[in-house]
């Protein structure tokens, strides 16, 4: 759409009109919507949602496409599902989908489920995240000092993100002075998958979920650099639209979820046992 301010200025006032209400406070730059507006916007996004359910009973099978964070999708839920991103059920197949938001908007995304990361402490979660500082045990050899927490001034620190949240919750959990941790060597990139591929083929220290390289610490390609597994407060839950037509198998796909999604204490490199 191509509208200018004035265009949607008019639009908001045939709306206020229509409804009789102020459904937007503010001018210019700042502007929220008032009480009326928000209960307003919650209706409309039901509406659509129940439109969207409506279109989907419309579908000639019983497949349920289910939107994934990627790292949890790439990392966990394919090797879970024989390579093939696919859950055959009694309430029909479930269908798994990467994507980079870890958000879901029911009433313009075309998903029955998704899984989605919560930093709500009040959500119900399937899995509660966790931290473990890892490397690979060759990188280790190379630096001068590799044990705990000396490491950490001489090694190269991965981030799995930008923001630098991860390796900062980790260390304060540990009591640590963040700014007096890090050297010099600092990688950023875009998501846990990235930060473990340049752990594995590069070289470096990431804090990540143990969840999501269970295989790499079973085989030794990766090692706990410190014993610690620090719980956020964050994780994973399941989120369904309001009205969604099958709740037994939002159920189902929730119990599979927990109960597969397991927590095993990886092992230590041999710096640390020592």
């Amino acid at each position: 759409m191509c509208i200018d301010a004035t265009g949607v200025y008019k639009h908001i006032k045939t709306v206020e009109s229509y409804f009789d209400q102020r459904l937007v406070l503010g001018s210019k730059g700042n502007v929220k919507l008032s009480e009326a507006g928000k209960q307003l916007a919650k209706q409309l996004n039901d509406g659509f949602e129940i439109i969207n359910s409506a279109c989907s009973t419309l579908k000639k099978d019983d497949s349920l496409n289910v939107k994934l964070p990627i790292s949890f999708g790439l990392r966990w839920m394919l090797p879970n599902t024989h390579d093939n991103f696919s859950l055959v059920s009694e309430f029909g197949q479930f269908h798994f989908h990467v994507a980079y938001s870890h958000t879901i908007d029911f009433a313009d995304e075309d998903f029955d489920m998704a899984v989605v990361y919560t930093v709500n402490s009040k959500d119900q979660k399937f899995y509660d995240e966790r931290l473990v500082a890892v490397a690979k045990p060759e990188y280790l050899e190379t630096l001068i000092d590799a044990s705990w927490p000396e490491l950490l001034k001489h090694g190269r620190i991965v981030h799995p993100s930008s923001t630098e949240a991860d390796w900062e919750i980790f260390l304060d959990k540990l009591d640590m002075d963040v700014r007096q941790s890090w050297c010099s060597q600092r990688m950023m990139t875009d998501s846990i998958s990235s930060a473990i591929s340049i752990v594995k083929e590069i070289g470096g220290i990431a804090v990540v979920d143990p969840l999501f390289i269970q295989n790499e610490l079973a085989t030794g390609e990766l090692v706990m650099v410190t014993p610690q597994v620090v719980p956020t407060g964050f994780g994973y839950k399941l989120a369904g639209s309001r009205v969604m037509p099958d709740e037994d198998a939002y159920r189902f796909l929730e119990k599979w979820l927990t109960e597969n999604c397991q927590f095993n204490r990886p092992a230590l490199s041999q710096a640390d046992v020592a």
